[in-house]
């Protein structure tokens, strides 16, 4: 725990992320890259996360943090999600946003078991956090059964 405080502390502060950020868009502006066909792009996105960005996690994770919105949309929004894509590789992917008096926590995985979110939630409910689940799963014996 304290090698990934240290890590996030050394890594997540305006330096960094603007560096990441220019990067990223410097990517989008390159001319040569403009003109490769999108199914190229995404070929070789596809094989960069499989074999490098996966291999050094095994989960991800993203928190937008407590959204606000003006006064008078307040009482048409009951909530917000958030979704990461579904990894290329056997990981568990996790999106948190928060709006008022609700979090909200959305998994994506393309693991068939659901340990993961299952212990992650029972611990929740064991600490006292009420939790209501929505799924778009199938129960696990009905899809080994197919």
């Amino acid at each position: 725990m304290q090698q990934v405080h240290n890590f996030m502390r050394y890594y997540i502060n305006e330096k960094f992320l603007k560096g990441d950020i220019t990067t990223n868009a410097s990517t989008q502006r390159n001319p040569f890259i403009r003109v490769v066909p999108l199914f190229i792009k995404d070929f070789v996105v596809r094989a960069f996360y499989t074999r490098v960005q996966d291999k050094n996690s095994s989960a991800g994770l993203t928190n937008m943090g407590a959204l606000k919105v003006p006064e008078d949309m307040k009482p048409y929004i009951d909530r917000f999600d958030i979704y990461m894509g579904q990894p290329f590789s056997c990981r568990t992917n996790c999106a948190v946003v928060s709006f008022q008096d609700t979090l909200t926590i959305n998994f994506a995985s393309n693991i068939m078991e659901t340990d993961v979110e299952r212990y992650f939630f029972r611990k929740l409910v064991a600490d006292g956090i009420h939790v209501t689940i929505e799924s778009n799963r199938q129960n696990l014996q009905e899809y080994r059964e197919q």
